[in-house]
């Protein structure tokens, strides 16, 4: 298996930054490359025997969404957040306390 995708953190112990693999990457042959390229949503991966192995969703192309705008303006979401109003943490927090 080559390339790990990973992140840096601090460690608390040497307060350095230290890589941590979350993430290893294996290279498929052209044939499963053939049928993952079809997916167009989440799928679980089996073996013959019908053994979960496991899940692979498909990269997302960002690129299709570059022309898309949101349905609310800069000027209404600065309006929206001068206006204040909502709840406080600890506001949200006991409502969601009382619901259990």
């Amino acid at each position: 298996m080559k390339g790990h995708i990973g992140y840096v953190r601090v460690s608390t112990e040497t307060r350095r930054l230290e890589r941590v693999n979350s993430m290893t990457s294996i290279v498929v042959d052209q044939a499963i490359q053939a049928k993952l390229d079809k997916v167009d949503h989440a799928v679980e991966l089996r073996d013959e025997a019908g053994r979960l192995l496991g899940y692979f969703a498909p990269a997302v192309d960002h690129s299709a969404y570059a022309d898309i705008e949101g349905g609310v303006s800069e000027e209404e979401l600065d309006r929206r957040s001068k206006e204040g109003g909502g709840r406080t943490l600890s506001e949200i927090m006991a409502d969601l306390e009382r619901r259990q």
